[in-house]
Formats: C-alpha cells, sequence, structure tokens
C-alpha cells in the first residue's frame, strides 16, 4: 500500500494506524493551495507583493520538502528534509501573524490558519520522534 507520508523503504503499518485521515504531506498540500488561494482573492495583497510572496514561498515550501523526502536514500536525509519543512511551517506562521497585523486577513481567518499551520507542524514533529525512535 503506497502512502506518501513515507518514501518506498519505510514501512511503519502502526504509525500510519494513528495518523488520521489525511496524511501530513496532504494537509500541507491542502494547506499550501488555501494561502495561495487567499492571496490570489485578496486586492490587498496585490499593494503588499514581498508578504504575499513569501506567504507563497513558505507555505508551498512545506509540501515540497515533504515530496523530495519521500525519496530520501537514507533516515538522515529524510529527517533533514522533515525538519526542513518545519522550519518553512513555522516561518509561515510568522507570516500569517504579519497579516493579521497589517489587517490584511481577519482574525477569525488567522486562527483557522495558524491553527492548521501548528497541527502540520505537531505532526511533523510526532514523525521525526517515531523516525529517531525506530532506531533504537
Amino acid at each position: 500500500m503506497h502512502n506518501d507520508l513515507f518514501p518506498n523503504w519505510f514501512s511503519f503499518k502502526n504509525f500510519e494506524r494513528k495518523m488520521k485521515k489525511k496524511s501530513v504531506y496532504k494537509k500541507a498540500e491542502d494547506f499550501s493551495f488555501g494561502i495561495l488561494e487567499l492571496v490570489s482573492a485578496t486586492e490587498k495583497f496585490n499593494k503588499d507583493f514581498h508578504v504575499s510572496d513569501q506567504i507563497s514561498r513558505s507555505s508551498t515550501s512545506i509540501a515540497a520538502n515533504l515530496s523530495e523526502a519521500k525519496f530520501s536514500i537514507s533516515d538522515k536525509m529524510y529527517l533533514h528534509k522533515v525538519s526542513l519543512s518545519i522550519r518553512e511551517a513555522e516561518e509561515t506562521s510568522y507570516w500569517l501573524r504579519v497579516l493579521k497585523i497589517k489587517r490584511h486577513i481577519s482574525q477569525d481567518q488567522y486562527e483557522i490558519l495558524e491553527k492548521d499551520c501548528k497541527q502540520i507542524v505537531a505532526e511533523l514533529y510526532a514523525l521525526m520522534r517515531f523516525v529517531r525512535n525506530k532506531k533504537k
């Protein structure tokens, strides 16, 4: 059974059972698509291109790094790519705060997006712990 969370050489059925219906990769992908839709649908972003460009880049990099991780040749490389995804998610969280402060998004939009972002980060940290513990 193919799972987009792990590379082909990675098979952890117990961990897969614990995951929610969507994999963290799919959540990150959907999250980035939501950010891109928000940026393209809001005229305020046209006036502040730097912020919209930064959040677009950081949010799409989360899933992009996870996609690269699937083809890692070692645990070390896999963990590195997952850690890059965490860093990109944290950067996205920062840009969400900027958008809220600048009133480009509402408090409600911020809370929904921030919650999704933090959920992705939490799942990525859990994934890293799981991979590190499997070595023991």
